[in-house]
Formats: C-alpha cells, sequence, structure tokens
C-alpha cells in the first residue's frame, strides 16, 4: 500500500509537470474576455436593480429610447466592422510576410526561422486579442449592452487597431533588415544548446542518484550480469504493452521497499534485481532481469509481484523530453543546411552553417553533429558532388572555430571526421585536391602544433597518411612522403643528447609504421600470380624514401632513436593488413602483426645501396637500459635475428639491390642482435636466480604431485585400507625442477609444469625399491593363461627379458615395469604380475604422502651436490622438489609371482583376432583384458 501510495504521488506530480505546455498568457487572455462578457451579459439582466439614472451603463440607450445617445450603437456596430475587417486583413498579410520571411532563412532553418518570427512577435496573443475582442464586442452588441460595454468595446478595438500596426511596423522591418531573424536564430540556438546541456548534466545527476541509491541495497545492483556460467538471468516483463513510453525518474523509497520484498521473499538468498536503466529514453534501451545461482528457484508468485512494485517505482513520460526533441531537430536543421550549401558551393552559407553548429553545440558535443553529416551524406554513391575547394574551406572553418574554444584533441577528431567524409565524396583524383588544400595550414600545426605535449594534429597527420596508402591513394601518399621525409627536418632538440623530444619520437614511430603497411603491401603484390608491375615499383620507390628519411641523419647516433625503433606494438591493427593484402571479410586468415614489424625494423636499420640512413645497432651503448626501456623479450630477437639471416630477406635484399644480396651489413647487424640476446638471457637469469617463488604457481605445482602420486599408488595398492602407524620411516625422493615453471611468466614466457612427471618417476624409483628387497627372496611363479585368473586388479606388471615382442604390451595391467636384464632373476621371458597388497604388509603414516618445494640459496646449495645434480649449468635457475612416500612393509621370505609368457600372449592375441573376424559389424571386447591399460 505505501509503494502505491508514493508511485502515484510522483506521477502526479509529473503530470503535473507536463501541463505546463499550456501556455499561462492564452489561458489570462481567454478568461479575461469571457470575463467581460460574463458581466456585460450580467449587466444588461439586472440593469432593473439600478435606478433610471444609471440603466443606461448596463443597457443599450436603444432600449431605453435615449435619444440622446443612441448614435453610440451605430458606431459600435462600426467599429466593430472596421475590427472584423482588420482582423481578416491581418490574416493575409501576416501570412505573407512571414512566407517572405522564411524566403529569407538559410537552407534547413525555414520552420525554425518561421516559429522564431511568430514567437518572437508575439502573434498568437495578437490573434487571440483580435479574434476574442472582436467576439466579445459582438455578443455585447447582440445582448443589448450599455455604455460601460461600448466603452469597454471600442477600447478593446482601437487597441487592437494600434497593435495591428505595430505589428505590421515589426514584420515590415524584419523583411526589410533580414539579419533580424538570424539574430533570433542564433539566439535560439544558443538557448536550445544550453537548455539541452542543463538537460544532460540533470540527467547524469539522475543517474549518480540511482546508482548511489542501488549501492546501498543488497539485492539490487545497476548493470549486466557477467557470470553467466554459475549463474541464470530471468527477464522481467514491466513494461511489455507500453514500450513507447520514456523512463524520466524513479522512486528511491520504492526501491528499498523492492529490495526487502527480495530479502524476505528468497529468506536472505543470493538473488539480485538487475537494472540496467536508459533514462530519458524509450522504456525498450532499458532492461530489468532477475540474477540468481544455477539450480536455483525464484517463485513466480515473488517475480509477479516484483513485476508489478517495478512499474510503480519507475516514472515514465509519454514523450521524449522537449529540450531533447528541440535539440535534435536544431541539430538536423544545421546538418541540413551545411549539407545543403557544401551541395550548392556556398562559402556564405559554409561560414553561417559553421557559426550555427557551435552555437548549437557550444556546451554540447559537436563531434556527434559532424558525424550526423556524414550519415547525409551516406545515401548517395555520387561522387564528387561537392567542390573540394568549398569542403576544404568548411574544413577550415570548423577547425578554426574548434581551435579557438583551446581544445586541440576534439579539433583533430573534427578534422578527422570531415576528411573521411571527403574520402567517401570524392574519387582519389578529387580527394588528393581538396587534401592539398587543407594540408597548408595542418602542416604547420604539425610543425608547431605540440603544445603541452599533445600531439593531436601529428596523430591526425599520420592518420591520413596510412589511410592515403591503405585506400591506394599514391597521390596523395606520395604528397605525405615528401613532406615528411624530406621537408620535416630539425626537429625539437631534448635536454639530454640521446634521447628523443616527443615530435622524434613519434617520427620514428610514424616510419616504421608505414614502412610496415608498405613492406605488407609489397609482400602481397609479389605473391601475386599476375604481378601489378606499375605499383610494385611505385611502392618501392616510396618505401627508399620512408627509409632513408632526411631527419635520420639528426638522429641515428642517438640511443633513443633504437629504443623507439625496436618497440614491438602491443595493439596491432589486423584491418589494415587485411586490406592490403585484399582479404575479403567473409574469408579468415592468418597474419602475424608482430612479423610484419621485425621486418620492418629489418629494413629501416639494414644498410645497403638502397638504405643509407647511417643507423647502425652499435650505437646502442647500453644494452641493458635498451631492453629495459623496449621491453624486448628474447624469442622477438631471436626473431628479427632470424629474418636478417634467412632466406626471405635475401629475396627481398636481391629485389631491392637489384640481384646483389651482399650488398649490406646485414650479418654484422645479426651480431650485434646476438650480443644484446647473450645480454637478455643473463638478465633473465640473474633475475630467476634472485627472485623468489610464487607461492600460487607453488601450490598448484604441489597439487599437481599430490594428484599424479594418488593416482598411480592407487594402481597397485588398496591405500585407504592400510594400517596407520606413527613411527613411519617411509622413502625420500629429490628432484630438482627449472625454478621458472613455479615462477609468474618471464621474458614473456611461462614454463608448463611437469609435476606428473616427477610424481610418476618417483612412484617408479618406490615400486623399485620395494622390488630390490625381492631380488634375493623365494620365489614362487603361478603360470596363468588369461588375465581373467589375476587376483586383483591393483597390480605391477613387471616385463621380464623382452625387446621388441609384438601384442605383448596389451597385456600390461597396473603400472609397468621393465626388467629387460633380468634383474629381479626371473627366469622365462614374458609378463609377471605382482600382487603388492598380498604379497608386502604395508603401513602408512597419516599422510600418504608429503610433498614440499623451496627455493635454492646460499643456505641449501649443499643439497645439489649430495642429491646428485650433473651437468654444468647454474643450481640457482632450479628449485628443490621433496616427494616423501609415507609407507613401510614388513619383508617376507617368498613371494608369489603371477606369469603369462609370450607364447600365451600370442595365443589370447590370436584368439582376439579370430573373433573380431567372426563378427565384424559389432564392437568386440578383447578377451581378459578389459582393464588394461
Amino acid at each position: 500500500m505505501l509503494l502505491d501510495n508514493a508511485g502515484d504521488v510522483m506521477k502526479r506530480v509529473e503530470k503535473r509537470r507536463d501541463f505546463l505546455w499550456l501556455n499561462e498568457n492564452v489561458i489570462l487572455t481567454f478568461v479575461l474576455y469571457l470575463m467581460i462578457i460574463i458581466a456585460g451579459i450580467f449587466g444588461v439582466f439586472y440593469s432593473d436593480s439600478f435606478g433610471p439614472l444609471f440603466k443606461y451603463l448596463l443597457i443599450t440607450p436603444s432600449y431605453l429610447n435615449s435619444t440622446s445617445l443612441n448614435w453610440t450603437t451605430g458606431v459600435w456596430v462600426g467599429v466593430l466592422g472596421i475590427h472584423g475587417t482588420i482582423a481578416a486583413l491581418s490574416i493575409t498579410f501576416m501570412g505573407m510576410f512571414v512566407s517572405q520571411v522564411s524566403s529569407y532563412s538559410e537552407p534547413g532553418f525555414e520552420d525554425i526561422c518561421k516559429s522564431l518570427l511568430l514567437r518572437k512577435s508575439h502573434f498568437l496573443i495578437f490573434s487571440l486579442n483580435s479574434v476574442f475582442s472582436l467576439l466579445s464586442g459582438i455578443v455585447l452588441v447582440a445582448f443589448g449592452g450599455g455604455m460601460i460595454a461600448y466603452v469597454i468595446s471600442i477600447i478593446v478595438s482601437l487597441c487592437f487597431i494600434f497593435s495591428y500596426g505595430l505589428m505590421y511596423l515589426k514584420l515590415y522591418n524584419v523583411t526589410e533588415n533580414p539579419a533580424i531573424i538570424n539574430d533570433y536564430l542564433f539566439m535560439e540556438l544558443n538557448s536550445a544548446g544550453e537548455n539541452h546541456y542543463s538537460f544532460i548534466v540533470n540527467s547524469q545527476g539522475l543517474i549518480r542518484r540511482f546508482n548511489e541509491c542501488c549501492e546501498g541495497l543488497s539485492h539490487i545492483d545497476y548493470g549486466w550480469n557477467s557470470n553467466f556460467l554459475l549463474r541464470e538471468q530471468r527477464t522481467l516483463n514491466v513494461f511489455n504493452e507500453s514500450e513507447q513510453l520514456v523512463l524520466s525518474g524513479f522512486c528511491p523509497l520504492c526501491l528499498r521497499l523492492i529490495n526487502d520484498e527480495i530479502k524476505n521473499g528468497t529468506d536472505g538468498g543470493d538473488v539480485k534485481l538487475l537494472l540496467n536503466l536508459s533514462f530519458n529514453l524509450s522504456v525498450s534501451y532499458s532492461s530489468f532481469n532477475i540474477d540468481f545461482e544455477n539450480g536455483s528457484v525464484v517463485k513466480d508468485e515473488l517475480i509477479y509481484k516484483i513485476e508489478k512494485m517495478l512499474g510503480s517505482a519507475f516514472l515514465t513520460k509519454d514523450t521524449t523530453p522537449d529540450e531533447i526533441v528541440i535539440y535534435r531537430n536544431y541539430e538536423q536543421a544545421v546538418i541540413k543546411n551545411i549539407r545543403t550549401s557544401l551541395l550548392k558551393g556556398s562559402e556564405w552559407g559554409i561560414d553561417f552553417g559553421v557559426k550555427a553548429l557551435f552555437a548549437l553545440t557550444d556546451k554540447n558535443d559537436f563531434l556527434r553533429t559532424i558525424s550526423g553529416l556524414d550519415h547525409s551524406f551516406s545515401y548517395t554513391n555520387k561522387k564528387n558532388s561537392v567542390d573540394y575547394s568549398i569542403f576544404a574551406a568548411f574544413c577550415e572553418k570548423v577547425a578554426f572555430e574548434a581551435i579557438i574554444r583551446n581544445d586541440v584533441k576534439k579539433t583533430s577528431q573534427a578534422m578527422k571526421c570531415i576528411i573521411d567524409i571527403g574520402r567517401f565524396l570524392y574519387t582519389n583524383d578529387y580527394f588528393h585536391e581538396f587534401y592539398i588544400l587543407i594540408c597548408r595550414s595542418l602542416h604547420e600545426k604539425i610543425r608547431y602544433g605540440f603544445v603541452d605535449g599533445d600531439s593531436s594534429f601529428f596523430d591526425l597527420y599520420v592518420y591520413t597518411v596510412c589511410q592515403n596508402l591503405l585506400y591506394k591513394n599514391y597521390m596523395s601518399f606520395g604528397f605525405n612522403t615528401e613532406f615528411l621525409t624530406k621537408e620535416f627536418r630539425y626537429l625539437q632538440d631534448p635536454d639530454d643528447r640521446e634521447s628523443l623530444s616527443a615530435i622524434e619520437i613519434k617520427m620514428v614511430q610514424c616510419v616504421k609504421d608505414v614502412v610496415t603497411l608498405i613492406l605488407i603491401r609489397l609482400d602481397y603484390l609479389r605473391d601475386k600470380s599476375l604481378e601489378d608491375d606499375n605499383e610494385l615499383v611505385i611502392l618501392f620507390e616510396y618505401l627508399r624514401s620512408w627509409v632513408n628519411a632526411e631527419f635520420f641523419n639528426e638522429l641515428y647516433y642517438k640511443e633513443g632513436t633504437y629504443d623507439t625503433l625496436f618497440v614491438i606494438p602491443k595493439k596491432t591493427d589486423f584491418d589494415s593488413g587485411r586490406t592490403l593484402r585484399e582479404i575479403p571479410d567473409y574469408q579468415a586468415s592468418v597474419a602475424s602483426a608482430s612479423d610484419d614489424t621485425y621486418k620492418s625494423i629489418v629494413s629501416i636499420i639494414t644498410q645497403s645501396s638502397f638504405n643509407k640512413n647511417n643507423l647502425n645497432p652499435i650505437f646502442i651503448r647500453d644494452k641493458k637500459d635498451f631492453l629495459e626501456v623496449t621491453g624486448l623479450t628474447t624469442f622477438q630477437l631471436q626473431a628479427i635475428s632470424s629474418y636478417l639471416r634467412g632466406e626471405e630477406f635475401t629475396g627481398f635484399l636481391k629485389v631491392i639491390n637489384h640481384g646483389d644480396a651482399d650488398d649490406s651489413n646485414r650479418e654484422a647487424v645479426a651480431e650485434y642482435l646476438d650480443g644484446i640476446i647473450l645480454e637478455k638471457n643473463n638478465i633473465v637469469a640473474k633475475f630467476i636466480t634472485s627472485s623468489d617463488l610464487d607461492d600460487e604457481l607453488v601450490g598448484k605445482y604441489i597439487n599437481e604431485v599430490s594428484v599424479s602420486l594418488k593416482r598411480r599408488l592407487d594402481k597397485i595398492l588398496d591405500t585407504e585400507s592400510l594400517g596407520l602407524s606413527n613411527l613411519v620411516s617411509g622413502s625420500t625422493f629429490n628432484s630438482f625442477i627449472n625454478k621458472r615453471e613455479v615462477m609468474k611468466p618471464i621474458d614473456g614466457v611461462h614454463y608448463s609444469m611437469n609435476g606428473g612427471y616427477y610424481a610418476e618417476r618417483d612412484v617408479f624409483n618406490w615400486i623399485k625399491s620395494v622390488l630390490d628387497k625381492v631380488k634375493l627372496k623365494k620365489k614362487n611363479i603361478i603360470e596363468i593363461e588369461t588375465l581373467k585368473e589375476l587376483p586383483t586388479e591393483k597390480i605391477v606388471t613387471i616385463h621380464n627379458k623382452l625387446k621388441g615382442e609384438p601384442g605383448v604390451y596389451r597385456y600390461s595391467k597396473g603400472v609397468k615395469m621393465n626388467d629387460e636384464k633380468g634383474f629381479l632373476g626371473l627366469e622365462s621371458p614374458g609378463l609377471y604380475y605382482m600382487d603388492f597388497d598380498n604379497e608386502f604388509k604395508f603401513s602408512r603414516g597419516h599422510s600418504l604422502y608429503d610433498v614440499l618445494i623451496e627455493k635454492i640459496s646460499d643456505d641449501n646449495v649443499g643439497l645439489v651436490s649430495e642429491n646428485g645434480f650433473w651437468g654444468t649449468e647454474n643450481p640457482f635457475l632450479y628449485a628443490h622438489l621433496v616427494v616423501a612416500i609415507n609407507l613401510d612393509l614388513i619383508e617376507e621370505e617368498c613371494y608369489t609371482f603371477y606369469f603369462l609368457s609370450v607364447d600365451n600372449c600370442k595365443k589370447l592375441t590370436a584368439l582376439h583376432d579370430h573373433n573380431a573376424r567372426l563378427t565384424p559389424d559389432k564392437e568386440t571386447i578383447l578377451n581378459d583384458s578389459k582393464n588394461i591399460s
């Protein structure tokens, strides 16, 4: 009940706000004239209540036969006639004026200017006054109103005639001076932008308050569930029957009541109401879900109740808020105006449209509006429909208006959007003309535009360079190449002689990226069966220019150059590679972006008759610092070195050097890289030796060993039935595992765990130690013909004196041991099975096994030699693994073995093959060996 009352109160308040659209002046005007009519009629009917001296004030003198005032009726009727004539004419004249003003308006703003003119001129009030004043006069005359009604009606009519004259002057002034309507328009655009901005701020405040409200509720969350594996969701139907409603607010009290309802209805279970809401948009953009654990059940009664409560907890409107509707309409008008001006080639219209754009979006996102221009042109495939000089002027005007607002980043983004529109509008040759025009100012911006570390304009220029290459606009790309590789020199110098300035770093990155793209395209063209020779020649010339960029002469001796050049990008642009390789969207492909970067680095740094930029890795003076700055891994260095020495690069050198692959310093570069690789290995080794083991990985390793131990021991023993003892000495086995198996990834590599191998080896060693006790004991050999004669499934199988016997290994069971030389003293070759559970009396400790992994340090390095560690490797690169199997046994004097000879194995195999031939269409199971391991 409380929830319903709270929701109803909020909805009534919202409806009252919606009613405010009705103009108060309209209501007051209507009420005023209605009161005049009612008062006049009241005076006529109640005139007898007054004396004869005052009666004529309330009723017409014609009725009283007052000859001295009879003339007033004729005058009154005449004035009303004039009033009516002027009122009729005003509609015609005003319509003409307004239509004329609309024709003066800029394209796209006709309807807006018409509406503005009518609003600024108070034309609605003027029209209401003309109609109601005439209507009230006619009614008073018809009912026989007296002198009071006469005076009031005449005054009202004269006021109307006077206001008509003023209205005529206003509209005439607008037609004589059309700039007035533009002033009105820009005031309106500013106002709409301000209102939209305020509305957005209020909406953000609403969202913030809603989030804060949800944070205080244990069973309501804002957002989506990302754990789809462990949790289920059920969608709630809250506004299904009215999806056109707009979500406008919420009731905090209602949400708290819903939270309590969920808490009580689920007994505090892990059930969440997930609300993903879009306020001031249609409810279809919002979602309401109940989230609960897999396997849980939420009652339908609770679901239905929550749906009903949610319907009362959120406020809705029938229409989108006026601030959004008006702003979007004005936005469309601005876009239409700019588009029309572009198509007409009107530079003045472009100037007007840009000013209108920034008047509307002064505090809003003008990039969103400009992107709408892209959509407006996307409906036509006609190329070159806009004069490129006009479009360039538009780009410059937008950039100017944006830059004076001191937002360099948004300015560059706006120019990027316009340039992308240009690519759609023009063919390559027309785009080239447009591009040259805008680059005049863009070149100046990137020369001197690195203010406070902001490189937005340079990033924009590099983006256009890469796009020109991707779209095969080689005229524009050649223009870029000439500027960046020949003209763009004498860059900023930092304080540190070895370091690079921000713009120098950007330039080195730019060269590497562009060379990478050129090489991708060249590889594709060279691999094609029908090569485009002309494009190949052009690209090789561009490649020559880029690898020999003039600014390298100022940077080749600086370590910072190589620190930047050898950085492998973490984010890869696969789309560019697919475009250059002309791979269709529907076709899968395998390509390594890192490999493309390696090729680029090698092509830039290797000197030959084709490349004379003086770059040489010998200028990498501090290898350790170089490795730290670049973050190169051993694998990456080896990949670069391998490509340097590989056949692919040899073929590439033959092409660029006209058949001479030896005219280069690639071997010297590769040797220096080998030295860096050696330094990297030393750094990695030192880091490994000094680092501690990762506790999480140690725990996982111990668990892997423990699981493998248990699985192996369970194959030969019933470990759960063994007797417990507090005095078990057990058997201890020491191993040395690679330390990197229990450390976080180093040098881009993580070693996989081999815990299963060490557990298996230690179990085998333990079995061997147990079998050593059998060697000199008496043996009771029981020969068997089938595996059914074995007493148990938990068996140790000993392969005695067997070498290459076919069809024998399939009859092994449990754990297999090899005794090729007959170490145990078993005579005949074949398979010997031993039942450990029956032949030995084992006792176990409270834990069947113990596993320990510890770091090798100066304190315990002696264990290495004591436990038989071999080789010349650094022992600190390993970790010490200790496995203790806590089992003791009591020896017997005689042990029983079950013996399956080689001949019997062959007989079983022949029988199996015979049965298989007899039943070829049925699944056959090997007799007596269904549990063979």
